[in-house]
């Protein structure tokens, strides 16, 4: 086979294993990151929905709780001592404790925005106030104020005493005018009775909804969902963007709402109590705030007729939703991260399958190589059969010439019938030598050809490092292995050298590790190791298979008593193997050992001498 046929099958050959392995590789592990892929996104989407379901139930929670803790406090002050004694009959002591009473009540909950006590005309009697930096102070005379025509004030001075009134979430207002920066206030009073039963006058507790609610947005740590507090007009109570919030009371812009912003969505959260949802505008998480669901529960833990609570709730005043909503950007953001990271994870992994399917065609390629050429070396080796037997019938032509040449000369001179002269004998005696040297010549040649056609075996030791030699040597039988999904395990020290013929030592490690997964079950283990002894390197080649028996094991290196048996799933072989390994060894100083035992494994070891150049 010539030069330039030789490279272009070679090249041919490569590609075409190759470009096969190549796609068969990346179909493969396309199939396994397009799954992937789905259950990164679904899992991603799960999380930011429990997230927004977790974040509006604590938000919605903890706003009712508030409010239960309004209910429980305006029953606690409206009942407490210096309240009823300063309505029978005022005096500065009482005031004075009211007015601690009240503070105190302020610090402990930031949420109260003031804590009053009207009298029967609605002008303000005792008023305690929380200024710019959160301090409660108690507001004089001159400051006080008449609130006979606000609608709270109304609604409960017609109560019976300790009903309670709860007024919808609306602006706090001072003097006639909208106070800010906006607040938005719910009120909860109660009429206050002298000892007759006569009332007096009315308390009333502002809580700030807007802080109350603002406190756990801030405090949510969600980084994906702007939260919102939506009335039923679709008016923006709480926006993350504060020109939003209450922008159709501060500019009158009755735009600025969630229907406008998203008309599908408010159909959609308003026909139902809570819920979540996704469309084309993002995820959406509600909840429905309704305060007297938790009044409602605080009167029964506190024995109060329910009959006491008015009605007043039931409007859709008091109807609030508490929503949060991920933008679809923003999800769509997290999304291409998703993809950008397994992305690159996949063209990784690809680029290293490129390199394997590299590998496996340089392998498969020696391999068809070998093939052709050893198809080329049958045919060959039949040329020179046929030209060594050709060769034999004329070398024993060429030898009967010369010998019949000096037999039948020296049965001339052997005669006594004849007399020959001096000058005779001498030709007779040339033409014997001559014959004779012609043999010589001949069986030289013959034994020249010999030589060099059966080729003597010679060790070529060299160093070289048992890693790397092991690490090659498993490409090939790599392909076998997988085939029975066996793993190829190694336990391999870095700078480790042998001094021996790497050529035959590959040959003995492939034979074993062969015969390894032969005798394997599917789905094993077969260990590869090498560790420095003294001063030599010990291989070993494990596994858990079938075994030999210990009758068997004495037959394994004799050449007279060649045996073989079949492997896990059928396999053949001639069983010549190992009679060549024990060959190998021998011719490297070395020797092979076996330790085995039935249905349990076999452990081939040989030692080589190590180099100086090996680590201790």
């Amino acid at each position: 086979m010539n030069k330039t046929l030789k490279n272009n099958n070679q090249r041919s050959i490569f590609y075409r294993y190759f470009f096969t392995y190549a796609l068969l590789f990346g179909g493969f592990a396309a199939l396994f990151f397009l799954p992937y892929l789905r259950i990164r996104i679904d899992e991603f989407i799960g999380n930011i929905q429990l997230q927004e379901k977790n974040k509006i139930a604590v938000q919605y929670r903890s706003l009712l709780d508030d409010i239960a803790f309004v209910v429980t406090d305006i029953m606690f002050l409206s009942h407490e001592e210096h309240m009823n004694e300063y309505v029978n009959q005022p005096n500065p002591q009482d005031k004075k404790a009211l007015v601690r009473e009240f503070s105190n009540l302020m610090m402990q909950k930031s949420f109260y925005d003031q804590i009053r006590f009207i009298d029967q005309n609605g002008m303000e009697r005792l008023r305690v106030k929380m200024d710019k930096e959160g301090k409660p102070y108690q507001v004089q005379e001159d400051g006080m104020q008449n609130k006979a025509d606000q609608e709270f004030f109304q609604h409960t001075i017609r109560l019976k005493p300790y009903e309670v009134y709860l007024s919808p979430l609306d602006m706090n207002v001072e003097n006639g005018k909208i106070e800010l920066p906006l607040k938005p206030i719910i009120r909860i009073a109660t009429p206050i009775p002298d000892k007759d039963g006569t009332v007096k006058g009315i308390l009333v507790l502002n809580l700030n909804a807007g802080y109350a609610l603002r406190k756990y947005i801030e405090g949510d740590g969600s980084r994906q969902g702007n939260s919102l507090l939506v009335n039923r007009s679709g008016y923006y109570l709480l926006h993350p963007d504060p020109t939003r919030t209450w922008s159709f009371i501060n500019d009158g812009n009755s735009r600025k709402t969630f229907r406008e912003d998203f008309p599908e969505a408010h159909k959609k959260i308003w026909a139902d109590k809570n819920g979540q949802f996704r469309n084309d505008e993002g995820l959406f998480t509600f909840q429905t705030l309704h305060p007297l669901t938790r009044i409602k529960e605080v009167y029964r833990a506190l024995n109060l007729p329910l009959d006491s609570l008015p009605i007043f709730g039931e409007s859709q005043d008091y109807l609030f939703k508490v929503i949060s909503h991920v933008p679809e950007s923003r999800i769509k953001e997290g999304e291409r991260r998703i993809y950008g990271r397994l992305g690159a994870l996949f063209l990784a992994v690809f680029v290293l399958l490129l390199f394997l399917a590299r590998s496996v065609a340089k392998t498969l390629t020696h391999r068809r190589l070998y093939e052709i050429k050893l198809k080329l070396s049958e045919e060959e080796l039949r040329k020179a059969n046929a030209t060594k037997d050709k060769f034999i019938s004329l070398l024993a032509h060429d030898l009967k010439n010369p010998l019949s040449s000096i037999m039948g000369f020296a049965e001339v001179l052997q005669s006594k019938d004849e007399a020959f002269s001096e000058e005779q004998r001498r030709s007779f005696a040339k033409v014997i030598r001559h014959s004779s040297r012609s043999m010589v010549d001949l069986i030289d040649d013959v034994l020249d050809w010999w030589h060099a056609q059966s080729g003597t075996l010679a060790v070529q030791a060299e160093e070289f490092d048992v890693k790397e030699l092991v690490e090659a040597v498993l490409i090939l039988p790599a392909g076998q292995a997988e085939k029975k999904d066996i793993t190829l395990a190694t336990n391999l020290q870095d700078g480790m050298y042998a001094y021996a013929d790497p050529k035959m030592i590959a040959t003995v490690i492939r034979n074993l590790v062969s015969n390894a997964i032969k005798f394997s079950h599917r789905g094993g283990e077969v260990i590869i190791s090498a560790q420095k002894t003294h001063h030599h390197v010990l291989i070993s080649i494990q596994d858990f298979g079938i075994g030999i028996s210990e009758s068997n094991q004495k037959k394994l290196f004799q050449v007279g008593h060649k045996f073989y048996t079949k492997g896990t799933e059928n396999e053949s072989g001639t069983g010549i193997g190992l009679i060549l390994c024990k060959e190998f060894l021998e011719k490297n100083n070395s020797a092979i050992e076996v330790e085995s035992a039935e249905n349990k494994g076999t452990i081939f070891r040989f030692r080589l001498p190590a180099s100086e150049n090996s680590n201790t």
